[in-house]
């Protein structure tokens, strides 16, 4: 399972986007739902796009046929 990265409230990193001023919102708990709960140095499009390309590359026929092969 991939998801976006979140920042659980109490954690070393949620700790860390609050002080930068980085944090949204509470987090969904649904970590593939294309949310996140801190603001990306990247920016929101790029993020996006790179998940989406891992979901697509991970999750096409190819991966699933090599594995089988094993």
């Amino acid at each position: 399972m991939v998801g976006i990265l979140n920042a659980p409230r109490g954690t070393r990193l949620y700790k860390r986007v609050v002080k930068e001023g980085r944090l949204l919102e509470d987090i969904s708990g649904d970590n593939t739902d294309f949310t996140t709960n801190i603001i990306p140095k990247m920016g929101f499009e790029k993020l996006n796009n790179g998940y989406r390309k891992v979901i697509s590359g991970i999750y096409s026929p190819k991966p699933y046929h090599t594995i089988c092969l094993y």
